[in-house]
């Protein structure tokens, strides 16, 4: 199951991976790092050599390649390549891991820290391609603000909520044992 698994999906090295990916008895933990190693495959066979043979500066902008917007995913997917480091240095295949000296914070300088809005143009564009209305809606309320608590006031909204005549909302948020309201 396993051979089909990675024949199926793009990775460098099929051997040594395949051999690493042996040792999980657990499908989903060789999934996942299966999954990684569709994202590092690209950098790999540009740079044509295996992960345990990346330098520092090499390492560095594959975690960047990730495109990642926090560090915790960042130390994630480091966590799962580490793995894989180690186990090629138990091997002989490498000397050592170059991954174990980073510190949570060391990933910070990896974290792309790009900001992105989402804007009343754009909304209208993703609106229209919506099958039909009760779709569309539900993007456009939380653009308006509407949510609360564990998104209550959506869930809680009901048709006899909304004064189609005044265009008001009454929203009715779970806040505890109780249910504040309030108008849009």
């Amino acid at each position: 199951m396993l051979a089909k698994t990675i024949a199926e999906k793009p990775v460098f090295n099929n051997n040594a991976k395949e051999e690493f990916l042996n040792a999980f008895t657990v499908e989903g933990t060789r999934k996942n790092y299966l999954r990684i190693f569709t994202k590092t495959e690209p950098m790999e066979e540009r740079l044509g050599k295996d992960l345990y043979e990346f330098d520092e500066k090499e390492l560095g902008k594959l975690l960047k390649s990730f495109d990642s917007k926090n560090r915790a995913t960042l130390e994630s997917y480091a966590r799962y390549i580490s793995s894989y480091l180690n186990w090629a240095v138990n091997n002989e295949l490498t000397n050592n891991n170059l991954l174990e000296k980073l510190k949570p914070n060391d990933f910070l300088k990896f974290v792309v820290n790009e900001e992105e809005y989402l804007t009343e143009n754009f909304l209208m564009k993703l609106e229209s391609q919506m099958e039909n209305y009760q779709d569309s809606v539900i993007s456009r309320l939380i653009f308006e603000g509407v949510g609360g608590k564990g998104f209550s006031e959506l869930l809680n909204l009901k048709e006899e909520d909304v004064d189609f005549e005044r265009c008001i909302l009454t929203l009715h948020e779970n806040i505890s044992d109780d249910v504040v309201t309030r108008e849009l």
